[in-house]
């Protein structure tokens, strides 16, 4: 009887021990587990809020239209709390691009200020591929970001699906119509893109060809969002003939991202200006570099050219590529221009690309100004010289104006 109590006594005892480990070791095993989530919420929450923090930065030291934001009335500090507090709470690299974004939009998007998608990146690309950007350093600089091996996965030249179709086919063709009353050729050009160069090459002077009798031009680019200036100048200007040669002024701040793509030798300090504009000192502007464009070509069109009257259609969404063409066509007097102002952005460099360090995604922007009659350029956009009324479309103004024309001519 005694005996198999004390084995009972010796059960029990050996049972509270046991027991005593399990829990002790269910608590480690819990804290362990607790430990490893909470470090790589960390870990996750650190790597975008790192980024989200680098943007800023990136924002606040090389960004030239910062000033400009404040000054449009936008609370920044506002604006950078509000999406820090959803970066926090981030988890993959779609979300955290998608928020940027918003903010990116939220502060105006002026002079290209975006996420980059994987269809631009490919753009960048086939520019590199094309023969680059016109200067070793840009090209050298822009190659850097394009190859980093920290590049996110949403951008890929092998994988994309968008390589195995013909690119040029993913743009709607020029549309051309003859308004034979008045002996006008009109064309509508969807876009400037860098894949339609060849494809569109000889369509001008094919139309031309087809409507001999043509005494106006009307070059429609209203909702052209832009592309490549090589389009315009190649497709539109030099099948005309003649030389032309355009110069202005780009500003800029002087910054670490200014410095790695253009150098010291290539920007002149804003105190060596006799006059410049009242907007460079608030925007804290202190570089400039002269930009001058030539082009010229032999004429490829069979007819008398220098009788042909050219008109080109613009609008609030035309922009970049768009916009430098409707300044080179305005300082030059190719074209008349009909519509309402631009959307801007045009007639600078081709705005930068800077990798977020942790996420790998790529953030472009415009790091000059272009400034034209003291007013912002990537703001105010490119003015017409006939001015649409309200409820009238670009197309009837121009239509309009050649008719009283004519007449005038009778």
């Amino acid at each position: 009887m005694f005996k198999n109590r004390h084995n009972n006594e010796n059960g029990r005892v050996l049972w509270e021990i046991f027991y005593f480990k399990y829990k002790v070791l269910s608590v480690c095993v819990a804290i362990i587990t607790l430990s490893v989530f909470l470090t790589s919420c960390i870990e996750r929450t650190n790597k975008y809020v790192e980024d989200y923090e680098y943007v800023w930065n990136l924002l606040e030291s090389n960004y030239p239209y910062y000033r400009c934001i404040e000054n449009e009335g936008v609370d920044i500090e506002d604006v950078k709390e509000r999406y820090r507090d959803e970066v926090i709470n981030i988890e993959d690299e779609e979300s955290f691009a998608e928020v940027l974004s918003r903010m990116f939009d939220e502060l105006g998007g002026l002079a290209h200020l975006s996420v980059v998608d994987n269809n631009t990146y490919i753009g960048y690309w086939s520019v590199l591929n094309r023969g680059g950007f016109g200067n070793e350093r840009i090209d050298t600089a822009f190659r850097k970001r394009l190859t980093s091996k920290k590049l996110a996965p949403r951008y890929s030249l092998q994988n994309n699906k968008e390589l195995d179709v013909n690119r040029e086919d993913m743009y709607p063709q020029v549309e051309i119509q003859y308004i034979e009353d008045i002996n006008t050729l009109f064309l509508k050009i969807p876009s400037f893109s860098q894949d339609l160069i060849d494809r569109d090459k000889d369509v001008l002077v094919k139309a031309f060809a087809d409507y001999h009798k043509t005494e106006n031009v009307i070059f429609d680019i209203s909702g052209n969002s832009g592309g490549s200036d090589k389009y315009w100048i190649e497709n539109l200007v030099e099948p005309f003939g003649g030389s032309y040669e355009q110069k202005s002024i780009l500003y800029f701040k002087e910054s670490d991202i200014t410095e790695d793509y253009l150098g010291n030798d290539m920007l002149s300090d804003i105190a060596s200006l006799e006059n410049f504009p009242k907007c460079v000192l608030e925007l804290n502007l202190d570089k400039y570099m002269d930009n001058s464009l030539s082009v010229s070509g032999e004429t490829k069109i069979k007819s008398n050219c220098k009788d042909i009257k050219k008109w080109v259609l613009i609008s609030g969404n035309t922009y970049s590529s768009v916009d430098s063409f409707v300044q080179f066509c305005k300082d030059t007097n190719w074209a008349c221009l009909v519509g309402d102002s631009t959307g801007g952005a045009g007639g600078g460099m081709t705005p930068i690309l800077e990798l977020l360090p942790n996420s790998g995604l790529l953030v472009r922007f415009a790091i000059d100004v272009v400034i034209d009659d003291d007013k912002l350029n990537a703001v105010e956009g490119t003015s017409p010289n006939i001015q649409c009324i309200k409820n009238e479309t670009p197309l009837d103004k121009c239509i309009e104006q050649i008719r009283q024309d004519s007449q005038v001519g009778l």
